[in-house]
């Protein structure tokens, strides 16, 4: 990892966003992979609504 000291932040939220970007993307990604989950499990449900029971 680069040392933070090397660069000049203009403000915190460049700093922040600095040290936290690789947790950020694993959010991202994982957010991805339940977004397709979850329209997998649409896709072979009974009635195409995750939740609705088929009568």
């Amino acid at each position: 990892m680069t040392n933070p000291q090397l660069f000049s932040f203009e403000t915190l939220s460049q700093y922040i966003f600095y040290i936290f970007k690789d947790d950020v993307a694993l959010v991202e990604a994982i957010a991805t992979q339940v977004g397709v989950a979850l329209m997998q499990a649409q896709a072979y449900s009974p009635t195409g609504r995750l939740g609705a029971h088929s009568k």
